[in-house]
């Protein structure tokens, strides 16, 4: 729904999310959803897979649906753009071109989405308890500062 509705997202959903726990939000309701409902729905869900505990979840707004939950620590990764590009032809086996298109079409889809929750400050370094400039760490070190971090 973040930009193409319907199916696409209940697949990504399904994959993701536990089925007993949709099922819960969902009520047994399938089919129909547009942006506002999916955007009720991405409150929900996330708020029900902080309470269940031990979850890591990537963006979709959780800097703000879970700003004030007490076990949740909100990290941000900022690179430059052409550190970003190579990252993805590196780890995605994409040429420059692709890789370029793949990086915009994120960037996009995350105004997007954000634009749809009435933010547009996402990349503010108050809304995290840690920022790292991955142009200065290596993924290792990230995993290791941010697996220290969230373990103290």
């Amino acid at each position: 729904v973040e930009k193409e509705a319907g199916t696409n997202l209940i697949r990504i959903i399904n994959k993701m999310v536990n089925r007993s726990l949709l099922d819960r939000v969902l009520g047994g309701e399938r089919g129909y959803m547009d942006e506002q409902i999916y955007l009720d729905y991405l409150v929900v869900i996330i708020s029900q897979m902080a309470e269940e505990g031990d979850v890591v979840m990537l963006g979709r707004g959780s800097q703000y649906i879970l700003h004030d939950h007490p076990e949740a620590t909100h990290i941000l990764l900022v690179d430059e753009l052409e550190n970003r590009i190579r990252f993805m032809m590196k780890h995605y086996e994409l040429n420059h071109k692709k890789a370029a298109q793949v990086v915009a079409a994120e960037d996009k889809r995350r105004a997007n989405l954000y634009n749809r929750l009435g933010k547009s400050d996402f990349d503010d370094p108050n809304l995290y308890h840690l920022v790292l400039n991955m142009g200065r760490f290596s993924l290792d070190q990230a995993l290791k500062t941010v697996t220290d971090y969230v373990r103290s």
